[in-house]
């Protein structure tokens, strides 16, 4: 995540007006989880999505020049034992603390039947044999 400004996040204490638990800004990450159907299409898994909202930290920036770049992560549990799918693919986009949205990005495809982990860029870090038993 790149912010031009460094106004990307927020306090503990932003909970009043605009970022008040009432507000649709009171969080300011938003992802969406979407499966891949027989056709090769993606449709949003809804069930899951209306809680996959979240408040990124503010950090500030240091020095005078304010851009900044955010390596933010996630961990996200989806219970496969009722899913009939085996691919997904988030998408994600974050507000700035003057209310910007950013664009909505894509991760690339998670494939389900790997144990361990897969990464925005496609990497995977799979569980060795004996931390799966």
């Amino acid at each position: 995540m790149i912010d031009g400004d460094g106004n990307l996040g927020l306090n503990k204490g932003d909970t009043t007006d605009k970022f008040s638990p009432e507000s649709e800004y009171y969080h300011n990450l938003f992802l969406s989880v979407s499966a891949k159907n027989q056709d090769g299409e993606y449709a949003p898994l809804t069930e899951i999505n209306e809680n996959l909202k979240y408040r990124i930290p503010y950090n500030e920036p240091v020095g005078q020049n304010k851009y900044l770049k955010a390596e933010i992560k996630v961990a996200i549990d989806i219970p496969l034992a009722s899913v009939n799918f085996d691919t997904i693919r988030y998408e994600f986009f974050v507000y700035d603390r003057e209310l910007n949205k950013s664009n909505v990005t894509q991760s690339c495809a998670i494939p389900l039947n790997i144990h361990g982990t897969v990464f925005a860029d496609g990497s995977i870090k799979k569980v060795k044999e004996k931390e799966q038993k």
